[in-house]
């Protein structure tokens, strides 16, 4: 599952040399990245539940292209606003799995395919009957290059939405371990991508996408325990919400063969 993130636009031009791109692509969209920075929010931690507005790399006349998706994808078929904000609950995850048969996500998956950046997420780990957020990041410092799917949805004002969901697969070891919420079947995770299949998840073939499907194994993660994110204690959009926090739970003491 992935329901909070963080995505700090700053610097965000430098996520586009990891893909394969012409120079003459890349000189656009770095300008196009100066423009966001000026514009989207820096969220340390977000909730997808407040259908923030995130930054997404995706395919534009076959060229790439960088814009912000309001987090919750309202499929093209949905006819007015209630409605919209009903499904864009339901869909701010979309199993990889089943994108391509659901119909909620199966333009999208076939047709939109987009990829969020993102500094890191947030997940629970169910220990001694309490819940300890904890944040995950990539080990060298790069951003996680997340796999979405997106769609343009127009309201009755003729306006057009620019909307997305997250990709989820199975979890790898280090998920496992972290996203152990005894109410799931199965632990889960964000579908994060190797750089060397970016541009075949925004301009592959369905076949080609769904070989991608799986989980990371390749990315070392870092993760570790953080302030809450959710409640009373919750301290906001803050770097702060980003550091280091033991729990007592979590705290494991010396034993006698310990140095």
């Amino acid at each position: 599952m992935c329901f909070d993130a963080s995505q700090i636009i700053k610097d965000i031009q430098k996520e586009i040399r990891r893909f394969k791109t012409s120079e003459r692509n890349i000189s656009e969209i770095l300008s196009k990245g100066t423009c966001l920075e000026a514009k989207a929010e820096n969220y340390y931690h977000v909730s997808a539940f407040n259908h923030p507005s995130i930054a997404a790399f995706y395919n534009k006349d076959n060229q790439l292209d960088l814009e912000l998706f309001s987090w919750g994808l309202i499929p093209h078929w949905v006819e007015t606003e209630e409605k919209a904000g009903d499904i864009a609950i339901k869909t701010l995850n979309a199993r990889g799995e089943t994108i391509f048969e659901k119909p909620s996500f199966r333009y999208a998956a076939e047709h939109f395919r987009v990829i969020v950046p993102l500094n890191g997420f947030y997940e629970h780990h169910h220990k001694k009957n309490k819940k300890l957020p904890y944040f995950i990041k990539s080990g060298d410092g790069r951003r996680l290059m997340v796999a979405g799917i997106a769609t343009e949805w127009l309201n009755g004002e003729a306006e057009i939405t620019k909307t997305l969901s997250i990709v989820t697969c199975s979890a790898n070891e280090t998920m496992t371990f972290i996203h152990n919420n005894p109410k799931l079947k199965a632990a889960r995770m964000p579908l994060i991508l190797d750089d060397e299949n970016l541009n075949q998840w925004i301009y592959g073939s369905t076949e080609e996408a769904k070989s991608l499907i799986r989980p990371n194994i390749s990315i070392e993660m870092d993760y570790y325990t953080v302030k809450p994110v959710r409640g009373k204690k919750y301290i906001g959009n803050s770097p702060e919400i980003q550091e280091k926090h033991i729990y007592p739970e979590t705290y494991e003491p010396p034993t006698l063969f310990s140095f």
